[in-house]
Parts: structure tokens; C-alpha cells; sequence
């Protein structure tokens, strides 16, 4: 095994983990990791055979981070072959859904 793979952006690096989680699911593992001494979030795929990394200190990364951990949970739990875009459309739109409930003061319905 090689050393670890370093992304230079988010997008090549949620393709790249996909990727690598499609191919070898039971051998992938997935971690995310905050360095608080250096201020820093890092996100790293492994199959044992490659390591792909990608570390930020942007705040504008978060919400790209939480959909993409998002897409990830539904592909471990779900399967790689489900459709996970219709699933985390539905997740997404009662996410809002709460949030503009809040928003108006009204408890959100379940």
C-alpha cells in the first residue's frame, strides 16, 4: 500500500471515496477526523489498498461535508446498489420542512 492520496479538492475527493466505496464496500472504511490544534478537518477513505485523504479549514466545506456524509450512511446502510438520491431527496425536504416549522414557531409533523 502506497501512501495516502491527497485530494486538492472536495469534489475529486467525493468522487474519489465513492469510488472507492463502490468497489470494495466490505473492505472500505471511512473516517473524518477534526485537528483542532491546527484548525483543520480531514476526511480520509481507505480500502486497504489505497488511502485517499482531503483536509479544509473552510467553514463553505461543511455543508458539502454533511451532504456527502449523508450520501455515505445511506450507501452503508442501504447498499451500494440503492437509490440513495431519492432517499436523501425525501431526508433533505423534511430537514427543511422542520426547519421552516421552527422558523414559524409551529412544531415540525412526523
Amino acid at each position: 500500500m502506497g501512501g495516502p492520496s491527497y485530494s486538492s479538492t472536495l469534489d475529486e475527493f467525493i468522487l474519489r471515496a465513492e469510488a472507492v466505496f463502490r468497489s470494495s464496500p466490505y473492505l472500505a472504511r471511512y473516517s473524518l477526523k477534526y485537528r483542532a490544534r491546527e484548525g483543520r478537518l480531514v476526511l480520509k477513505m481507505t480500502d486497504n489498498s489505497s488511502v485517499i485523504m482531503y483536509a479544509t479549514h473552510q467553514a463553505s466545506d461543511l455543508r458539502k461535508i454533511e451532504r456527502f456524509n449523508n450520501r455515505m450512511f445511506a450507501l452503508m446502510s442501504r447498499g451500494t446498489s440503492a437509490d440513495t438520491d431519492s432517499f436523501l431527496a425525501q431526508q433533505e425536504a423534511e430537514a427543511q420542512a422542520a426547519h421552516l416549522a421552527m422558523l414559524a414557531g409551529k412544531p415540525a409533523a412526523h
